[in-house]
């Protein structure tokens, strides 16, 4: 099976982990400190959880070569990947410009009350153009992201998943070898060298080795009940360290999503809860999500921060119904959203078999 449903689902509570983390601890924890309790911890952990998006990744972005060496087209799947990442990119992002244009931003002036002006003051703070809107989508949000003029600020991390992808796509082309295991000695140096220069870029290739390992070991290791369970406890490593450690150290937080992902891998009560239809829920509408949450939390959340307290809500109170109106809004728009996340895949795929095509591709 191609599409493991954990993995899914395990993307989808990440991303609900970076929603959460957006809204709470950078909108309206500085006004209602109850959020900040250590029992929260994890949970808002969003940027933990863009590590695991990275090591996901590259886990699934491997598998399927992984599985069926030689059934599918790497240079198909290298010029898909653009594709596949922009159309989605380019939608969002128009809501984005279009709520710009509207002047239905009100994050700059909620930075001000919410004691955050370095974050919520400095997003959706340029005049909009529709050149600039072509130029952003097209290129910069791949090769040359500005992190203070741009349609969506959590689009920072797609240059990385597009470099990431490359790198993996590069490890499955140049030295993947299924008749010997000798593959591996370049694998583990690129690993421990982007490790130590560019955490981030390593968890693309440690999702490749995971999706190796899962594949090789995962039959005749899922039978074994003390190695469920010694994975399960695996998990609890990156919770602890999340709660009660957390470092901004890329380096460690490479190493601990690295670890929550083979932990699920490995443990059958975790794969059957990040199997389940919560999960899958959560999956499916997983990168809607993520790209739609910021513009909503810039224009809705804030516009509700500022005027809640004219109407004599407490902060607390209004931080409540900003979370409690927020979050399933956001869960509905992505919801809505899920069929251009069907047509971009299919797009893609109509696309780079086109381009394939091409003399300059088909004969270099």
């Amino acid at each position: 099976k191609l599409r493991l449903e954990f993995l899914d689902g395990l993307r989808g509570w990440g991303a609900l982990m970076v929603f959460l983390y957006h809204l709470i601890i950078q909108l309206l924890s500085n006004t209602a400190p109850p959020y900040k309790s250590k029992f929260l911890a994890f949970l808002l952990d969003g940027e933990f959880a863009v590590f695991i998006f990275f090591v996901l990744s590259g886990f699934v972005l491997s598998i399927k070569f992984v599985i069926s060496p030689g059934k599918y087209s790497l240079a198909q799947a290298v010029i898909a990947r653009y594709f596949r990442l922009m159309l989605p990119i380019i939608i969002t992002s128009f809501i984005a410009y279009m709520l710009m244009l509207a002047h239905a931003m009100y994050n700059v002036p909620a930075s001000i009350p919410a004691n955050a002006p370095q974050w919520l003051g400095v997003y959706f703070n340029f005049e909009p153009t529709l050149a600039y809107f072509l130029q952003f989508n097209l290129y910069y949000v791949f090769f040359n992201f500005n992190p203070g003029a741009n349609f969506n600020p959590v689009l920072w991390t797609i240059a990385y998943e597009f470099a990431g992808s490359m790198l993996v796509y590069m490890i499955i082309g140049f030295f993947r070898n299924t008749k010997h295991q000798s593959f591996f000695v370049p694998i583990a140096f690129i690993v421990l060298f982007n490790l130590v220069n560019n955490p981030i870029i390593a968890c693309f290739a440690i999702g490749y080795v995971l999706a190796e390992l899962y594949v090789a070991y995962s039959e005749r290791l899922q039978s074994m009940t003390w190695v469920s369970w010694l994975a399960t406890a695996l998990f609890a490593v990156p919770v602890v360290f999340s709660t009660f450690f957390r470092t901004g150290h890329h380096f460690y937080l490479a190493l601990l999503a690295s670890a929550l992902v083979l932990a699920v891998s490995f443990s059958n009560p975790l794969k059957r809860f990040f199997s389940n239809k919560a999960s899958r829920f959560l999956g499916r509408i997983s990168f809607p999500l993520y790209l739609i949450h910021l513009p909503l939390i810039c224009s809705y959340s804030s516009y509700l921060f500022l005027q809640l307290p004219q109407y004599g809500y407490g902060n607390q109170a209004t931080a409540n119904i900003i979370v409690a109106t927020t979050v399933p809004l956001g869960l509905l728009i992505a919801w809505l959203m899920y069929p251009i996340e069907t047509v971009s895949v299919k797009a893609a795929k109509k696309i780079s078999e086109v381009l394939m095509k091409l003399p300059l591709i088909k004969n270099p």
